[in-house]
């Protein structure tokens, strides 16, 4: 009901390896592309530390319109709710098949609890290689880019220098 665009995903559609976020943002939303806007950037810089560029990968979302709720006149984004996850499932779910990647980045928490496993615990399970997708023959799941922007001082830079090593083990 709230969105401009539905945002599907773009990229190399015969990519080994796709990154999938939970929603558009309000950049994406306005533009139609996923990871656009500040997190996007972010992303951006994190795989050219490691040689990737978007022509290299696939990007999309588990959720394809903006989830977001307005309050005091503004706007801003708000985790996905498991009915628009279940609603969008069949989307994601022909996107993966049709490009058949080797290898599949969850970038936050609910994207891996839609992929991976319910009730990934990002803290407890970053990082680690799971080989029971019916998707791909590796996934795994890394911060969000959105969540690493939200930190300051060293823990910006410690939480950045661990992503660019997630992204660099899944090249690899």
């Amino acid at each position: 009901e709230t969105r401009s665009n539905v945002v599907f995903g773009e990229g190399n559609p015969t990519a080994p390896l796709v990154f999938v976020g939970e929603g558009p943002g309000q950049t994406e939303d306005a533009t139609g592309r996923p990871f656009v806007g500040r997190a996007g950037a972010l992303l951006d810089e994190c795989m050219g530390a490691v040689g990737i560029t978007r022509k290299h990968v696939y990007i999309c979302n588990v959720l394809k319109c903006r989830a977001c709720i307005t309050e005091e006149g503004r706007t801003r984004n708000r985790a996905p709710q498991q009915d628009e996850m279940d609603a969008c499932a069949p989307w994601l779910r022909q996107q993966l098949e049709i490009i058949s990647p080797l290898v599949i980045v969850c970038l936050g928490a609910p994207a891996a609890n839609s992929l991976i496993h319910r009730n990934f615990r990002m803290t407890q399970e970053r990082g680690q290689w799971f080989t029971s997708s019916p998707f791909c023959r590796y996934i795994t799941a890394a911060l969000h880019p959105a969540y690493i922007l939200r930190q300051v001082g060293d823990s910006f830079q410690a939480l950045r220098q661990q992503l660019i090593e997630d992204i660099d083990a899944a090249r690899r």
